[in-house]
């Protein structure tokens, strides 16, 4: 069973108003950058497109109501909906630029490595 799968047992995953998003927790609301990237290559343009079009038109509404909390202090279903919002970040030039798969002329993602920097890397 998985922490989400545990979790959902005993409280909600996300806030009330974002519950639609849920189905999306477990392969989106990731914590690190590395996870994020790791789901969105193993997953195809599909699954993609649908966390996409059920994250972009609450945006507004993830970000007004995650304003309410200190980033210190996030409640663990207000810190997995902004995982969200981060993956969205994450999808958007799939979406955006490639409309699918990225074209065969740029480096294969898996070569960039990426490095914490003190003081400029955000610790959620």
């Amino acid at each position: 069973m998985t922490e989400f799968a545990k979790k959902s047992e005993s409280a909600p995953l996300l806030p009330g108003p974002f519950a639609s998003l849920e189905p999306f927790v477990q392969d989106w609301a990731l914590p690190t950058e590395k996870e994020r990237t790791e789901s969105r290559l193993r997953s195809d343009f599909v699954q993609i497109k649908a966390f996409h079009d059920a994250v972009l038109p609450q945006l507004d509404s993830i970000f007004q109501y995650l304003n309410g909390f200190s980033l210190d202090d996030l409640p663990e279903e207000c810190r997995r909906l902004l995982y969200l919002t981060l993956a969205l970040a994450e999808v958007a030039p799939s979406i955006h630029f490639y409309k699918g798969e990225p074209p065969t002329y740029i480096l294969d993602v898996s070569r960039f490595q990426r490095w914490d920097i003190p003081n400029m890397t955000p610790a959620f």
